[in-house]
């Protein structure tokens, strides 16, 4: 771990300035908008007038797979899982998933295009020790449908969040972190004359709820791994046209 110290590596035309901030190191964009997000806050001390720039904007971390920001509000962390770092069934099969570039409209370099499946079956994990401690969190599936989808006015889909390893105990009912959890159902495309069960979103995507839990231990104490899962298995209905950007992990009172 890169504790006390910076590292100034310059490449091409990206800057990339790992910083320990809380459990994370994260980068700026460019060596351009670093300077105007920054250099312009001279009052500020040096170490954070880096992490500051956190504040503007979700910040891209881990090779461009998650997201990282802290709410100006309350202080606490936010995070978004990309889809590369989700784990999708057969999402490296061509003919089931392509991976595409949407850069005008995504803050990661690639979100999963759905093509053909029966089964849907995605899952993102997260360790405890990266979020903020004391604090109740959402899990948010965000998402877009593309113009001609498919299959996802048939069946809803199932979601669900419990602790790795702990998976037969949720499957009904169970609890996290002394929240009562179940598996609920969300159409993520309603039917006709069924109320809208996702959330538009600022940005431009959709997004559905999928749990919510209570981070006790957080960065020292709670070290337990959440899985956040989307699934429906039905064999004789097709989807098509679900476009995954990823899951949001914010305090439940901040919406997007």
């Amino acid at each position: 771990m890169l504790a006390g110290r910076l590292w100034f590596v310059l490449s091409l035309d990206q800057l990339w300035i790992p910083m320990r901030f809380g459990e994370i190191f994260f980068p700026t964009t460019t060596a351009r908008s670093f300077r105007n997000r920054v250099w312009h806050r001279p009052w500020i001390p040096f170490r954070r007038r880096i992490s500051f720039s956190s504040l503007d904007h979700p910040v891209v971390i881990d090779n461009g797979t998650m997201s990282f920001a802290i709410d100006k509000k309350s202080g606490k962390k936010c995070y978004m899982i990309g889809a590369r770092r989700l784990s999708i069934a057969w999402g490296d099969t061509p003919s089931y998933w392509r991976w595409r570039s949407l850069p005008a409209q995504s803050r990661f370099l690639e979100v999963a295009e759905l093509r053909f499946v029966w089964w849907l079956d995605i899952k993102g994990r997260i360790e405890t020790n990266m979020l903020s401690p004391k604090t109740r969190y959402a899990a948010y599936f965000v998402y877009k449908l593309k113009e001609r989808s498919y299959g996802l006015q048939e069946k809803p889909v199932k979601l669900r969040v419990y602790f790795e390893g702990e998976e037969e105990h949720q499957e009904v009912l169970g609890h996290v972190n002394g929240y009562e959890t179940s598996t609920t159902s969300v159409f993520l495309e309603p039917p006709q004359n069924m109320l809208q069960q996702f959330k538009e979103r600022g940005d431009g995507w959709m997004e559905v709820e999928m749990g919510e839990f209570f981070n006790d231990g957080g960065e020292k104490d709670d070290q337990r791994i959440l899985v956040f899962s989307l699934f429906e298995f039905d064999n004789i209905t097709t989807k098509s046209g679900l476009v995954v950007e990823g899951i949001e992990l914010r305090p439940k009172a901040i919406d997007r």
